[in-house]
C-alpha cells in the first residue's frame, strides 16, 4: 500500500528532522565548562560573607582548590569542566550575591559572592565558556552566580584540576 507524501506530511517530516538535527546546538550556561574566578578582597559594607566551611561549599573540590590557590597567590582562575561547573553553580547560586552597582555600595569593590577562607575574604564569580552556536546562548544571568556573560576558553585559560590548561 503506497501512501502519497502530502504537503502536510512533508512539513511534519522536515520539522521533526530539523528539530532533531538542531537540538544539540542550543547550550545552557556551563555545557562547555567554565572558569571559577576567586580574588582576595576586603568585604564591602553590607556584603554577607559565607565561610568556606559552609556545608554547601566544603565538599565542592573546585571551590576549595581555588580558595587554597587564592590564599597563596591572592587570585585563582580555576578551569572547571561541565560536571564541575554544575557542582560549583549549585553551591554558589543560593549564596548571597553582592552587587556593587547599588548606589549605597562602594563601587571600587567587585561584585560577586564573598567567601571567608583562613581568616581572609575572597570574592567568587563563575563564568561559563561561550558556545559556537548561533541558535543558543551560553551566557549566564548577572547576579545568579557571577557577573553574567560568558568567556571564550582561550581568553582566560585558568588552572585545571586535571592538569590540562
Amino acid at each position: 500500500m503506497d501512501f502519497p507524501l502530502s504537503r502536510r506530511r512533508m512539513l511534519h517530516l522536515c520539522s521533526v528532522t530539523s528539530i532533531a538535527a538542531l537540538s544539540g546546538c542550543v547550550a545552557d550556561p556551563g555545557d562547555n565548562g567554565g572558569l571559577l574566578e576567586i580574588l582576595r578582597a576586603d568585604a564591602p559594607d553590607g556584603a554577607t560573607v559565607t565561610p568556606s566551611s559552609d556545608e554547601r561549599l566544603r565538599s565542592v573540590e573546585p571551590i576549595q582548590t581555588a580558595l587554597s590557590r587564592a590564599a597563596e597567590r591572592s587570585v585563582a582562575d580555576q578551569r572547571v569542566d561541565s560536571s564541575e561547573f554544575s557542582d560549583v553553580r549549585a553551591a554558589l547560586s543560593p549564596l548571597p550575591y553582592y552587587e556593587r552597582s547599588d548606589p549605597q555600595n562602594d563601587s571600587s569593590l567587585p561584585s560577586g559572592i564573598y567567601l571567608r577562607h583562613n581568616d581572609s575574604t575572597y570574592v567568587a564569580s563563575l563564568w561559563p565558556y561561550c558556545t559556537d552556536s548561533i541558535l543558543g546562548s551560553a551566557e549566564s544571568e548577572e547576579g545568579n552566580y557571577g557577573r553574567g556573560g560568558c568567556l571564550n576558553p582561550e581568553e582566560r585559560p585558568g588552572d585545571s584540576l586535571n592538569g590540562s590548561t
